[in-house]
């Protein structure tokens, strides 16, 4: 479902070189070999996601987590720069 949804509803891969910003999304495997699992990426090192059988809660993006990560994503809505008034 996560790999042909992404593109269709606004959201582009980041590149290798590129930082995770608050608001991107991170698609990942947990206890499986597909992607299964997405957390928010908060900033400051924390993520927001929720795990079966648990309530959502916010995680350090450490370690285990970011070995899961498959795919790194930023909407376009995110990419908007607004001008200083």
């Amino acid at each position: 479902m996560f790999e042909g949804a992404y593109e269709a509803t606004g959201f582009r891969l980041l590149k290798p070189d590129e930082s995770l910003t608050k608001g991107d999304l991170l698609l990942m495997s947990i206890g499986s070999t597909g992607l299964n699992h997405c957390a928010v990426f908060l900033g400051d090192g924390n993520i927001l996601h929720h795990l079966q059988s648990r309530l959502s809660c916010r995680d350090l993006f450490t370690g285990w987590l970011q070995s899961t990560v498959g795919k790194r994503l930023r909407h376009a809505s995110s990419e908007i720069i607004w001008p200083v008034s």
